[in-house]
């Protein structure tokens, strides 16, 4: 396929254009035609007598891009073959073709926000291996922490490679696999029942941790913790006002004192628990960072160690080394004007940017930028800015990048996302 990208006012688009073909099939009218639950939006344009399907990824990210320095866990698997197996029913009504769905993890793209999972239909190529590449690209990725996902991916391309299955008997054993040990990984074991090598009883504090959080966070959501404490502070207030505007007798005081205790108590607990979860999630992330720069000084110290003692000699007594501009500079883009105090140090590459926290490396908390608005990374000793499907663009000394091309940065360019400018030094 021959693929660009294109931005107009309001969307980004992915674009193919197509060669000689049939416009008149049916596999084609249906797409443009119609709007399938699953697919990508597509509209079919007649420019200087070529056909061309413009592909509409407004505010999606590719999972190619989204997954590139992160890792695939069992939920995300589940997410991804529940929307699939969804897709594939949708095409079955429209008569669709499974071999014209295109699942190259660089063109299955997914709403940051809602979760959602949308895929490219050309009917212009059929993919021999179409389910091959993305069991590849999830076997790659998958966390390998994650025993349950690490086992199928590698049973599913085991299985595909052998040309046992086609799409939708894949997806079936998927599905049947992914229930069974969904339900085994999920069921806790006592934890008085459990013994060491010794044959010692031995208490499991992450299982503990688990089961502890797993019934605070059924009971208490995120998502409802609003409603809850307004439900509480109206109890308060009710008791309040009784307090003040009745004369009760001394049992049913003793009663409002302990619902107005309960209430304080209650509510005081919810908030702590939230906070303490937060600190303990911020404390964790700042260890994890420590522990990688440890790692990264005592391998350099192991390789001083290493060295030859004429190595060593030469290198203590000051050996000239050139160093190109690039190891010497700063490596950061440097914020410009009052409101813009954000400086993006790029000496750690990849970098990605956004005002989403968790799926970028920096968050930039401002309305022009996107969730995952550019990245940086460093290719062949030079650092290249890739605009990443952003909403209000990425510009290089003042000419605006195409959504997913990639622009080389050089000493004093003058880098603009969203509305905020930055130099480059």
């Amino acid at each position: 396929m021959e693929v660009k990208y294109y931005k107009d006012l309001r969307h980004n688009f992915l674009i193919i254009r197509t060669l000689d073909e049939p416009v008149n099939g049916y596999q084609f009218r249906m797409i443009t035609n119609n709007k399938i639950g699953g697919l990508l939006p597509c509209k079919e344009r007649h420019i200087n007598g070529e056909l061309f399907l413009y592909y509409e990824i407004t505010s999606k990210q590719s999972l190619l891009s989204l997954y590139e320095n992160r890792r695939i866990n069992m939920e995300f698997l589940s997410r991804l073959f529940v929307q699939l197996k969804t897709t594939w029913d949708n095409m079955s009504r429209f008569l669709l073709e499974e071999q014209y769905l295109v699942l190259n993890p660089k063109y299955i793209y997914t709403d940051i926000e809602s979760g959602e999972l949308l895929f490219l239909y050309y009917p212009f190529m059929s993919e021999e291996n179409y389910i091959k590449q993305l069991f590849a690209f999830l076997t790659e990725k998958v966390d390998s922490e994650d025993d349950v996902a690490v086992d199928i991916c590698y049973k599913a391309l085991d299985l595909i490679e052998r040309d046992q299955f086609v799409l939708d008997e894949v997806l079936n054993w998927f599905e049947q696999e992914y229930c069974f040990c969904h339900k085994k990984e999920n069921e806790l074991k006592p934890i008085e029942n459990l013994e060491n090598e010794n044959g010692e009883k031995k208490m499991f504090e992450e299982e503990r941790d688990y089961a502890t959080d797993r019934f605070f966070f059924r009971a208490i959501n995120e998502k409802f913790l609003g409603k809850v404490i307004i439900l509480l502070g109206t109890i308060l207030a009710v008791c309040i006002y009784i307090y003040q505007n009745y004369e009760l007798a001394e049992t049913n005081l003793i009663c409002l004192y302990a619902v107005f205790l309960a209430d304080i108590f209650f509510m005081a607990f919810i908030v702590g628990h939230f906070v303490f979860q937060k600190i303990r999630s911020t404390i964790g992330k700042r260890k994890n960072l420590y522990v990688e720069e440890e790692k990264w000084y005592e391998k350099k110290v192991i390789d001083l160690d290493d060295m030859s003692e004429e190595n060593k000699e030469n290198n203590l007594y000051g050996n000239t080394v050139f160093i190109p501009w690039t190891e010497n500079s700063e490596n950061k883009l440097y914020g410009v004007g009052k409101k813009n105090k954000n400086h993006i140090d790029l000496s750690r590459l990849p970098v990605t940017v956004g005002k989403l926290a968790g799926m970028v490396d920096m968050v930039i908390d401002d309305t022009s930028i996107s969730r995952r608005h550019a990245k940086f990374h460093k290719e062949n000793g030079q650092i290249y800015m890739t605009d990443l499907n952003s909403t209000n663009g990425t510009f290089k000394n003042g000419l605006r990048l195409e959504p997913n091309t990639s622009e080389v940065l050089e000493q004093g360019d003058e880098i603009r996302l969203g509305k905020l400018k930055f130099i480059y030094r």
